[in-house]
């Protein structure tokens, strides 16, 4: 297939080249075309090749159009709520602040539908219009940032005035980049072309809204715009076999032009299944730029040449000679007594003329190669020499077992030797060694080891700096905020290397211009530079590299999170604050920082202190992003913790008080999201106030009633008033939606237990013990339950289980003791004694006087 695949398009580049055979190269491009969209058709749901090709490398490709499950369901239902978004609807609600207590609504909301809601303002703005059963497809505590569908975007972040720039732009690169390929005519062809792109996207909304559903218009534009696009195609190609004359003229960049153009049709589809992020961004205005430099013939070829001066120069040059001719006219008299002459000065030889040029085009290679670099060198087996960093990186694999691959190294050796390939051929094209022609071997070697140098030197700064990283021996959390600001530095290391090309590489080509500086300068233009120059580079600093870095430390706090290590984690948010200080994502970690640390604190002031910390924090965080339904949800859940922790009734029920407010602002800026009504529900229960509990439970299992966490906070409610049979059917809706929920498996386990339906009880423990084998409580109730029920020999293996998993465990004298009885009943003297005498060994004081009584009485029956 790959064969028969660069076999045609062999052909196809001849008939190009050649400019022959335009209609058969329409035709058989045409028939592929066909063939690839009834071969996608037919691996997608609904056709026959479906289940074939979810077991190949095809599986992405034939889950486009699936739209009941998988991504596609996320895309569907994201839209969904993004169509609700762009109508008109009441104004967003701005949650209190400290410099708005009252908050207020979204004063803009008539102008939304015109204008949209900004850039990045989605993750907040989404919250309201957020689908239930978007849950059960995606996590639930996400929000989506971007809808997979660059139209709809469009709608959401520009309103209609972007969204009929975004047509009118795709609409023009369509448009020039056929009219540049001589396939739109001035004529009724060009007329039907506009039809056809409008009409598509007119005629594909008109079926698909009413067959699909609504929000599934913004998937129907962009497919008819292309779908118009290739019947303008299709009819262009008859037009030229009916017009024999009509065929185009090639344009003399045909090629690159045609491959542009694809790319962006491309793209165009791409962007409406997925997200535009900023690499695709930045290749389709590159693609744009070249497509336009190009499509106009403003790609001009201009040849070096050796010795040629500038108008300037030769006009200085002339007046030069004026004035030596006027010098010799006034002193020929003089000169012709002279007895001899004094020969002219021997001319210099100029540096050749490609030696500029090859320096700065070797000082960009090796920019490239010290990205290379930045991107690949790492020091993960903590070694501890620079160079030996170096070649493990590009050689060896630390994740898979320090496997030897050379595919790295390999990127290196192709970019840098391709590098030099480019260059010299370019050099070559444009006559740089016409008078010296045997100098391109000399600028290549110069370009391969100018490149080197720089790529290789940057390379061992930064394998230096990881290596003294590994040699730091931190005494303190400042020396650990230290380390961190060091590794963040590597940063910084990277865009001084990016200065240092932007100046050198000025001053070669500036050199390569042969010019002589102009003297008619100012000194206010000089200072006016300099200045522009500091303040460049500070928002520059601002506003680029202190975000990167604050993210960078702000990656180093999880570490000390896994570890428990609540006040270096705490340090480390704070620093990424100072870096940061308007991002509230910051400020939520570090509010939940000190939150985990508060419940750690026995010291009851401190703990308060800690706790007012964390209140602040928070409210801060909701100061920056009031839209952010987290930080009121934050607010609520530590309020809640804190009532846990104090022992003052009456501040605990102030404490209540203000969760619950919080729960309502939450709720009110993501009224879909039921774990917020489940929590809220809980708060309730926590307080005591079964009817409010209820109420707000009830509401949750209406916006969503397949969420198995509603079943069970349901069931809980029910337990906590006694009403053992409700409870016990919630907990089985839960487990009929989710068996895989092993507190609920306790918690039914449990309420059978206290029922005495000990059959049903151990059933539930066992689910459990299936799913988490190793909770050691379990295993001894599990014990238990089978001595009660006679099943003596599972009730020892439960409870040796127990022992195995944790010997160590306060109960373990408690089942030793079990065991030592089930043994005496089992006959096992013995064992039963060793038992015994283990857990008078390991039994509180309390409890010795019986386990001492049962060991005499094991030892008389003997």
């Amino acid at each position: 297939m790959v064969a028969a695949a660069l076999v045609l398009m062999g052909v196809w580049l001849a008939l190009i080249v050649n400019r022959k055979g335009w209609r058969w190269l329409w035709i058989s491009a045409l028939v592929m075309v066909v063939l690839f969209a009834i071969g996608f058709l037919l691996i997608n749901p609904g056709g026959p090749f479906h289940e074939w090709a979810l077991q190949t490398s095809l599986n992405r490709v034939a889950r486009v159009l699936q739209a009941e499950s998988g991504t596609g369901k996320v895309r569907a239902l994201i839209w969904e709520g993004g169509l609700q978004m762009i109508l008109p609807h009441d104004p967003i609600q701005f949650p209190p602040t400290t410099t708005d207590p009252n908050g207020h609504p979204d004063a803009f909301n008539v102008l939304r539908p015109l204008v949209g809601y900004g850039p990045e303002s989605m993750y907040v703005a989404y919250n309201r219009f957020y689908p239930p059963l978007l849950g059960h497809y995606e996590s639930r505590t996400a929000s989506p940032d971007r809808s997979h569908n660059e139209t709809l975007d469009s709608l959401i972040i520009t309103g209609l005035l972007g969204f009929a720039a975004y047509l009118w732009l795709f609409g023009s690169v369509f448009t020039f980049g056929l009219r540049w390929l001589g396939l739109l005519p001035d004529d009724w062809r060009r007329t039907l072309f506009f039809a056809l792109l409008a009409g598509g996207a007119v005629v594909a909304t008109a079926i698909v809204v009413p067959v699909l559903d609504a929000h599934f218009f913004c998937l129907a534009i962009p497919i008819g715009m292309v779908g118009g696009l290739f019947i303008y195609l299709i009819v262009y190609c008859f037009s030229i076999y009916w017009e024999p004359e009509a065929a185009p003229k090639a344009h003399p960049y045909a090629i690159l032009l045609t491959g542009i153009l694809a790319a962006l049709v491309a793209h165009f589809v791409e962007i409406n299944f997925g997200i535009a992020i900023a690499s695709t961004r930045t290749t389709f205005w590159a693609f744009a730029g070249v497509l336009v430099v190009a499509g106009l013939g403003l790609i001009r070829e201009r040849e070096e040449r050796p010795g040629e001066q500038r108008a300037g120069d030769k006009r200085r040059e002339a007046r030069g000679r004026e004035r030596s001719r006027e010098a010799k006219r006034q002193g020929s008299k003089q000169r012709k007594k002279r007895r001899r002459t004094t020969p002219p000065p021997s001319a210099k030889p100029g540096l050749p003329v490609w030696l500029w040029p090859t320096l700065a085009v070797a000082l960009v290679g090796g920019f490239v190669l010290g990205t290379l670099a930045y991107d690949f060198i790492t020091n993960a087996e903590r070694l501890s020499q620079p160079l030996t960093v170096i070649w493990r990186a590009l050689t060896v694999l630390p994740a898979q077992h320090s496997r030897t691959s050379y595919g790295a190294l390999m990127v290196f050796a192709f970019t840098w030797l391709m590098g030099t390939v480019v260059l010299i051929s370019e050099m070559a094209k444009r006559g740089s060694f016409r008078e010296r022609k045997n100098d391109w071997g000399l600028a290549a070697i110069l370009y391969m080891l100018v490149s080197l140098i720089v790529g290789f030197g940057f390379a061992l700064v930064l394998a230096g700096r990881q290596v003294s990283l590994i040699n730091a021996q931190p005494q303190s959390v400042e020396d650990v905020i230290r380390i961190a600001d060091r590794i963040a530095g590597l940063l910084t290391s990277y865009y001084g290397f990016i200065v240092f090309t932007l100046l050198v590489g000025g001053v070669l080509l500036f050199l390569g211009t042969r010019r002589r500086p102009r003297q008619n300068g100012q000194p206010w233009s000089v200072i006016t530079l300099i200045v522009l120059a500091v303040l460049i580079g500070a928002i520059a600093v601002t506003t680029n590299l202190h975000p990167i870095q604050a993210d960078i430390i702000y990656k180093q706090a999880e570490q000390w999170e896994r570890d428990k290590q609540w006040p270096v984690a705490i340090e480390h948010y704070k620093h990424a604050i100072e870096l940061a200080p308007k991002e509230d994502f910051y400020y939520l970690y570090l509010g939940r920082a000190y939150l985990e640390y508060a419940k750690t604190i026995k010291d009851t002031a401190l703990r308060d202190t800690v706790l007012r910390e964390t209140e602040q924090v928070l409210l801060q965080a909701r100061d920056i992003n009031p839209l952010n339904t987290d930080h009121s949800a934050n607010l609520a859940r530590m309020y809640r913790v804190w009532a846990d922790l104090t022992s003052d009734a009456e501040e605990r029920q102030s404490l209540i008080q203000r969760s619950s407010e919080n729960y309502a602002i939450a709720t009110s800026l993501s009224p879909q999201n039921a774990i917020l009504w489940n929590e809220w529900a809980t708060l309730y229960l926590y307080a005591g106030d079964f009817e409010q509990a209820q109420e707000k439970i009830s509401h949750s299992l209406e916006l969503d009633p397949d969420f198995e966490q509603t079943w069970t906070v349901q069931a809980d409610i029910y337990a906590n008033q006694n009403l053992i049979t409700e409870a016990i059917k919630a907990y089985e809706r839960a487990l009929e939606i989710s068996p895989r929920l092993v507190d609920v498996w306790l918690r039914l386990g449990d309420i059978y237990m206290s029922e005495n339906e000990l059959e049903k009880a151990v059933e539930a423990y066992e689910q459990a013990l299936e799913l988490s084998p190793k909770r050691v409580q379990v295993w001894r109730v599990l014990g238990s339950l089978y001595a009660q029920l006679g099943r003596l020999d599972d009730a020892v293996a439960a409870l040796q289980q127990a022992l195995e998993l944790d010997p160590e465990a306060s109960s373990a004298w408690d089942t030793h003791r079990l065991l030592a009885v089930l043994y005496s009943q089992l006959g096992q003297r013995d064992l039963a004694l060793s038992h015994a005498q283990t857990a008078l060994q390991l039994a509180p004081e309390d409890h010795k006087a019986g386990l001492q009584e049962i060991i005499t009485q094991l030892q008389q029956s003997k």
